[in-house]
């Protein structure tokens, strides 16, 4: 008898560039496959000298990015994560509640901690 596979996808937000992975997860032994990667720079911190306070260029770039990457996901019909680096933290918040009001049901669920480059 096969083993129950899910599709998952991963977003990285950091500061510099947006990373997507999707993948098909076997739920009964956490073996996984590797569907599809996209990379793409979105520089949020470009045009700012403080992460709390995004321009409007850097975060309509982080929106539509975003945008992107859930309609690659769900092309995959995969549930999404994101996760944010220490710095993109803040501003993430921001992103993700603008992307929302852009577009109903667009569903986000933000990891609640992240180590990366503590």
């Amino acid at each position: 008898m096969k083993s129950p596979k899910k599709n998952l996808a991963a977003i990285d937000i950091g500061t510099n560039s947006f990373h997507l992975v999707i993948a098909e997860v076997d739920v009964e032994t956490g073996r996984f496959k590797i569907l599809g990667k996209e990379k793409e720079v979105v520089r949020l911190g470009s045009g700012s000298t403080d992460m709390k306070y995004l321009s409007e260029p850097a975060m309509n770039r982080g929106i539509e990015v975003l945008k992107r990457f859930r309609i690659v996901a769900d092309a995959f019909h995969a549930d999404v994560r994101a996760i944010a680096t220490l710095y993109a933290r803040r501003s993430t918040n921001r992103i993700l509640s603008a992307a929302r009001r852009e577009k109903p049901g667009f569903v986000w669920k933000l990891s609640p901690v992240s180590k990366k480059h503590d």
